[in-house]
């Protein structure tokens, strides 16, 4: 870069395919009035997670190759029952506000477009999720929890015109949600792995 520029960008952005990784999920359950012990079963087994989906907006604000962003994403997250799988059933859908720190190249410039970027973010996430189990022969479970969470982000952008850009990029998540209350508990890790999709305004 020649001079510092300092510019914004607004981005939609949206994905249908995003992979998650297997994870350990425990269910308990203790009734509210205990009879003869143990009160208190326990499910526990490795669940396979369907795809994901995302959908949200980002802004942001660059410093020639450096910026920070923020996102709010919606997401939703569901197992794939089989035979002998246990916990039978799980649903996540969570919503996540996001501090991003990107990097991105300088401009790669050809004859037919005028700017493309590779970038990179880091950020921290604060997510609300709400999520159910279905874990026989306890009685379905649902829960609302708040956690934090890690995103790793990398992709490309290409500038068509003077304020529209498209981008895709690759991102991770990291995250755990977990219920506790008297004596009843839930416990869903997992890993996102997504591909996103979207147009920005540049301005």
């Amino acid at each position: 870069f020649a001079a510092a520029v300092l510019a914004g960008e607004v981005h939609l952005l949206g994905g249908n395919a995003g992979t998650v990784s297997d994870g350990t999920v425990s269910v308990t359950q203790t009734p509210f009035i205990c009879v003869a012990a143990p009160c208190s079963q326990t499910v526990a087994g490795r669940v396979h997670f369907n795809r994901a989906h995302t959908a949200g907006i980002r802004g942001g604000l660059w410093y020639n190759g450096f910026g920070i962003a923020w996102e709010y994403t919606i997401n939703g997250v569901t197992s794939v029952g089989g035979p002998g799988a246990s916990p039978a059933s799980v649903e996540v859908n969570f919503d996540s506000l996001s501090l991003l720190l990107m990097a991105r190249t300088p401009p790669l410039r050809t004859a037919s477009l005028p700017d493309s970027y590779l970038y990179a973010g880091l950020g921290a996430s604060s997510v609300y999720g709400r999520f159910s189990v279905s874990a026989p022969p306890l009685a379905p479970m649902s829960a609302t929890s708040s956690t934090a969470g890690l995103m790793i982000l990398a992709g490309g952008s290409m500038r068509f015109s003077q304020h529209l850009m498209l981008f895709g990029e690759w991102r991770m998540q990291d995250l755990t949600f977990s219920y506790d209350n008297l004596g009843n508990s839930i416990n869903i890790p997992f890993k996102v792995s997504e591909v996103i999709l979207g147009a920005a305004y540049w301005y």
